[in-house]
C-alpha cells in the first residue's frame, strides 16, 4: 500500500483503474494493488446473499400496484449522501430490501406493505464495559433510556484486536444478534457475543473491541443508519 498526497493536479480517488485501488481511510487517501477475496462464498456471505435475493424475488413478485406506489412514496422522503457529497433518494426496490433485511436481522417477519411513517428511538449515548470478578468476565451495555416497545437494537461486533488501532474497517464487524425491551443498561452481552463462534471469547491481554449499535423499528424495518453509533471498549490487564 502506498500514500499520495491530494493536489489540483491529483483530486480524490476512488474506486479501480487497472489493478490499482484507490481509496481512502482515517489517515488519509492510498492505493493499493487489486486482489482477489481466498474464499468468495463464506457461509455468512452466503447466508446474506440468499436474504436479498428472496427479498428481491419478493419485490418481483408479491406486491400490488399500491404497494409499490407507497415504497415509492417512502423512498422519496428518503435523502442519502454520497461519496462525493451529494444528495439522492434511493430506489424503492432498496428501500424494502434495507428496511425488511433490518426487520429480519432483528427476529421479525418481513412486511409488503410499506410503513405509515418513519420513525426509530434515538439515543444520544453508548458505554460498552468488559468486567472481571473473580476471574468471571462479562462485557456490559449501557444506554441514556430504556428501551421501548417498538424498538429493537441490532448489535454487530469484532473479535478481539490489539490495542494501537485507531479505526476498524467496515468488514471488520459481524452481527451477533439484537436486544429489546427486555434487556436494561448494565445488563450483559456476553452470551451474545458468545453467540458467535468466529470470535475469541478470552479476554486477558491487551486488546480492543468495537460495537455497531443500530436502532431498528419493529413496527416499520426503519432505521436511522447515517446515526448509526459505535462503542469502544479497551482492555489492558497488566
Amino acid at each position: 500500500m502506498s500514500k499520495f498526497k491530494q493536489s489540483v493536479y491529483t483530486p480524490e480517488h476512488r474506486g479501480k483503474m487497472g489493478n490499482i485501488v484507490f481509496s481512502k481511510n482515517h489517515y488519509g487517501p492510498y492505493d493499493k494493488l487489486k486482489t482477489n477475496p481466498i474464499n468468495k462464498n463464506t457461509p455468512s456471505q452466503r447466508k446474506v446473499r440468499d436474504s436479498l435475493g428472496n427479498l428481491s424475488h419478493i419485490w418481483s413478485n408479491n406486491l400490488n400496484e399500491a404497494q409499490y406506489a407507497g415504497w415509492r412514496m417512502i423512498a422519496n422522503k428518503i435523502t442519502y449522501t454520497n461519496t462525493s457529497g451529494n444528495k439522492y433518494h434511493p430506489v424503492p426496490r432498496d428501500v424494502f430490501t434495507a428496511f425488511n433485511s433490518n426487520l429480519s436481522n432483528v427476529g421479525l417477519p418481513i412486511k409488503l406493505d410499506p410503513p405509515k411513517k418513519l420513525s426509530v428511538q434515538s439515543f444520544s449515548s453508548f458505554r460498552v464495559e468488559i468486567t472481571f470478578d473473580n476471574d468471571n468476565q462479562d462485557i456490559l451495555l449501557f444506554f441514556n433510556k430504556p428501551i421501548n416497545e417498538d424498538t429493537r437494537l441490532m448489535i454487530t461486533a469484532t473479535r478481539l484486536l490489539s490495542n494501537g488501532r485507531s479505526y476498524f474497517r467496515h468488514d471488520f464487524f459481524k452481527n451477533i444478534g439484537f436486544i429489546d425491551s427486555g434487556f436494561k443498561s448494565g445488563d450483559s452481552l456476553l452470551s451474545l457475543y458468545r453467540s458467535f463462534p468466529a470470535f475469541n471469547h478470552d479476554f486477558f491481554g491487551s486488546f480492543q473491541i468495537a460495537f455497531h449499535i443500530r436502532p431498528v423499528s419493529c413496527s416499520s424495518g426503519y432505521s436511522k443508519v447515517e446515526k448509526e453509533i459505535s462503542a469502544s471498549v479497551y482492555q489492558i490487564i497488566a
